[in-house]
């Protein structure tokens, strides 16, 4: 039996993350981890055509079965392809791990022009992914990846980067840490760090919504996240609450149910319904550009943000209920007036006022001049302008240059023909 390699060490891991399916592109700089999924055969490899495709087919991949995604790629132009896929998967908070090659270890830190060599990489993927790992022995293989892991899954979901040296993928990797998988990865994800649920006032939000006579509930992608479509459904029903859902939390609740409201809460009548309710309970939500209507959607005073994320409790709308209710933080958290704007306030400008849209100017239109003998559309594109006609743009000068120039050459027509005289 021939010795484990960090590609199988690699293959082994995703099985024990019950990967069942990775989205990947071959190349030399991942060929061993990809020879090993094959050859363990739990994984199925879907073979992709470009890196940001592979991105995004484990992006939705992620988001419709709500297991972790898994995209494979090259190293330098290859990797470079797949930040447009990442960029998408961080602003969603999808569940994306990418695996990806790099150069031998030992050009690294000296530079040589190695075939797809990408000495800043890892930097680069920073700026789309929260944690990244670039690995340097068979020993940190494994605790990197669960590392990246534990933090695609800790808190609001994040992309996470793995990036395997192609010598580390071969190099043989002992008995001993093919066993101590399954540890190491339960010991990465019982490290996450947890809501801590003692501190929210659950007693205050309950009275508001109870006391409410329109309440709504809005509901975010992170509902769909952390799993809780059929307790939603059923807290709804329960209370007779009707729900909206933002874009990406569609599915939160089935939107044939008597009580959805739909998922465009900036158009009316939704927004009507929205702007006249006295309590709102958003769960797993960020209130992101679209569905407030670039943040102009106003909502009742008592509001109640519920998300994993402390950090987006208050951004926007300040809470009346929620993680940050009644803690000390940059604002106050209470009651917020209806006529009080959620944009933050303008240096130069007094608190709460919106600062007006100044007009922008554009450079008049230059009018077409129309031939004598204009240029008519076919019947399926005579629409395409007002009277069907398109003018054509007069040259001057040019007909008399092609004139002089036969003139110049002895020739009359264009069939090359002597000028007699």
């Amino acid at each position: 039996m021939t010795q484990p390699t960090g590609g199988d060490l690699v293959a082994s891991i995703l099985k024990h993350l019950d990967v069942t399916r990775v989205f990947a592109i071959a190349s030399i700089h991942n060929l061993p981890i990809l020879g090993a999924i094959h050859r363990l055969g739990y994984t199925k490899v879907v073979d992709m055509r470009h890196e940001q495709g592979a991105v995004h087919a484990a992006d939705a991949y992620a988001r419709v079965t709500g297991q972790l995604g898994v995209a494979i790629v090259s190293t330098g132009p290859g990797t470079a392809n797949a930040l447009g896929g990442l960029f998408e998967a961080a602003f969603a908070s999808s569940r994306v791990l990418l695996i990806t090659g790099q150069v031998p270890t030992k050009y690294l830190q000296a530079p040589r022009d190695y075939i797809h060599e990408a000495p800043r990489q890892t930097e680069m993927l920073h700026t789309v992914c929260r944690c990244v790992r670039c690995p340097e022995s068979t020993e940190s293989l494994l605790e990197s990846l669960s590392e990246v892991t534990a933090d695609i899954l800790s808190g609001r979901l994040q992309p996470g980067a793995v990036v395997y040296p192609i010598d580390i993928q071969g190099l043989p990797v002992g008995a001993e840490v093919l066993n101590d998988i399954e540890t190491t990865i339960r010991r990465g994800l019982d490290a996450r760090p947890r809501m801590d649920t003692p501190d929210l006032p659950i007693e205050r939000a309950a009275a508001l919504l109870a006391n409410a006579d329109r309440p709504l509930i809005w509901a975010g992608g992170g509902v769909a996240s952390a799993g809780g479509l059929a307790l939603l459904t059923v807290f709804a029903e329960r209370h007779r609450i009707p729900v909206v859902t933002s874009r990406e939390g569609r599915g939160a609740i089935p939107e044939d149910h008597p009580l959805a409201l739909g998922c465009f809460p900036q158009v009316e009548p939704f927004r009507a319904a929205i702007e006249e309710s006295d309590c709102v309970l958003a769960v797993g939500t960020q209130f992101q550009m679209y569905s407030t209507d670039s943040w102009s959607l106003q909502l009742p005073d008592d509001l109640i943000h519920l998300d994993i994320d402390d950090s987006v409790v208050g951004r926007v709308y300040l809470a009346s209920g929620g993680n940050r209710a009644m803690k000390p933080s940059g604002r106050k958290a209470g009651p917020a007036s209806r006529t009080r704007s959620p944009h933050p306030p303008v240096s130069g400008e007094p608190a709460g006022v919106r600062p007006a849209r100044r007009p922008v100017r554009r450079p008049p239109l230059r009018s077409a001049r129309r031939s004598r003998r204009p240029l008519r559309l076919p019947g399926p594109f005579a629409s395409l302008t007002r009277s069907g006609v398109i003018a054509r743009r007069r040259r001057p000068g040019r007909l008399r240059q092609r004139r002089r120039g036969r003139r110049a050459c002895g020739l009359r027509r264009w069939s090359g023909e002597p000028d007699p005289s």
